[in-house]
């Protein structure tokens, strides 16, 4: 392997080993903290930047690399285990469509999770 090539794998390493680091460390800290996985986390912070701060579960299937029934059952938990931090609603243009919807009591969730999602940022990238 040439020299530039070696540099080039060491750089892609340590930035790949850094990602999986913060990733373990916001999993934790949103788990101890909040009672929040890293990608429910996720759902709700996709669910907050739409305008009606609803999506399609296919849409937002797309930002998460899970199976439409892993999605499926993680939304289910969402909705039972976290006391309705969101809401499954029928799309009025396509009935076999579905909305997951985020409520009130989910957008007080994600504020206080942001919190600790910046705190876990700040400490890993300082």
């Amino acid at each position: 392997m040439k020299r530039m090539e070696k540099e080039r794998m060491g750089q892609w390493l340590a930035f790949t080993n850094q990602h999986q680091a913060i990733e373990a460390r916001l999993e934790q800290a949103l788990k101890a903290e909040r009672n929040l996985s890293l990608n429910e986390y996720y759902v709700l912070y996709y669910l907050e930047k739409t305008p009606n701060h609803n999506m399609r579960i296919n849409d937002l299937i797309a930002h998460f690399d899970l199976s439409q029934s892993a999605m499926s059952r993680m939304i289910m938990r969402m909705e039972d285990n976290l006391c309705g931090v969101i809401e499954r609603d029928s799309c009025q243009e396509d009935k076999r469509g579905i909305y997951i919807d985020l409520t009130q009591s989910g957008e007080k969730k994600l504020q206080r999770s942001k919190v600790v999602f910046e705190k876990v940022l700040e400490e890993m990238l300082d």
